[in-house]
């Protein structure tokens, strides 16, 4: 589908229902020669652009300018440039560099017809881009099949039985590369990756270091975590046990002192459920004077449960009439 078409179909279905739920991925899309409309289709926030190239090898204009204008939009839209099998460019190392420079993910197309010709100029192709985006150390972003399998090779290491029976399940993956490619072909297609990575990071002295490096980068990214989450914690206010705080999850309100003739006290039990921490205080037994009591209640004011708090109805206890010359039973607040 062209761009052009991608765009009128999208406006048509939101002017005959403004509400109406769009696709919000669409790849395989060919930019019209000389388009000049810079803003995204409605909807989108990831678009596959096929990749086209000037007589000299490199990327048209209007796919580099899509690339960037598309990530700077109000709402940024992740481009992934599509490269077909069939396409003549310039050497690996210009395309990945080029592709890094605009901050843009590549997939290089397997071919359509796929003989034998056809595949091993697929592989050889394949293998200059991986040798090319070993190189790159800033490189993050996408660059398919390449960091597809050397993520897989990375969970090999961390988990082998995980990685020997995994089946993708991405869409864009199966539809694009692992649906159209044979298993003895993929098979053969990854073990060259796999040779190209192996040696790219092997060292001057014929010593293969690729298990060794993952497992330091892997170990770095988990203590980077544990640093970003140690330090988000320092932010973390704690609100005070105070009763009559609204932060607390239970809050305990007594009215006025009971009148002489009945000399009893009533109790509400609230429920605030925005907070995740419950704290459940019991009611103090009156004495004859009036002050409460110290005994071991009091001690026990407050125990926490650190978990969810679950809306409640305010629920309002009135303890029976008692006898005036006897204090009022306790009333328990109780989860």
């Amino acid at each position: 589908m062209k761009l052009s078409e991608l765009i009128a179909q999208r406006e048509e279905a939101v002017r005959k229902d403004a509400k109406a739920v769009l696709p919000t991925m669409a790849f395989g899309i060919e930019v019209d020669e000389g388009y000049m409309e810079f803003d995204p289709p409605p909807g989108i926030s990831e678009i596959g652009l096929i990749g086209r190239f000037k007589d000299d090898g490199d990327f048209a204009d209007e796919i580099l300018d899509l690339a960037i204008s598309y990530q700077m939009s109000p709402v940024p839209v992740s481009v992934l440039i599509e490269i077909p099998a069939e396409a003549e460019f310039k050497d690996a190392n210009h395309i990945v560099s080029t592709i890094e420079a605009v901050n843009a993910g590549v997939s290089f197309l397997p071919p359509e017809v796929l003989d034998d010709a056809s595949f091993e100029r697929y592989c050889q192709r394949i293998e200059a881009v991986t040798e090319a985006w070993c190189g790159k150390v800033n490189f993050s972003n996408v660059l398919l099949p390449v960091s597809s399998y050397f993520q897989h090779m990375v969970v090999e290491l961390l988990n082998p039985g995980f990685a020997a029976s995994f089946v993708p399940e991405d869409e864009y993956i199966l539809e694009r590369f692992h649906n159209p490619v044979p298993v003895e072909r993929s098979d053969a297609l990854k073990a060259r990756i796999r040779a190209v990575v192996k040696n790219a990071f092997t060292d001057e002295d014929g010593v293969e270091r690729f298990e060794e490096v993952m497992i330091a980068l892997c170990a770095k990214a988990i203590d980077h975590v544990e640093d970003e989450t140690k330090e988000m914690a320092k932010f973390q206010v704690i609100e005070p046990e105070d009763p009559n705080d609204p932060a607390v999850g239970f809050e305990v309100i007594e009215p006025e002192a009971a009148t002489a003739e009945t000399d009893v006290r009533e109790t509400v039990v609230e429920v605030v459920p925005e907070t995740p921490v419950k704290t459940v205080r019991k009611a103090r037994k009156p004495s004859k004077s009036g002050a409460s009591s110290k005994g071991k209640a009091s001690q026990k004011a407050a125990s926490t449960v650190k978990k969810p708090s679950v809306k409640k109805p305010v629920r309002k206890r009135k303890a029976k009439s008692a006898k005036p010359k006897k204090a009022a039973k306790t009333t328990t607040a109780r989860e």
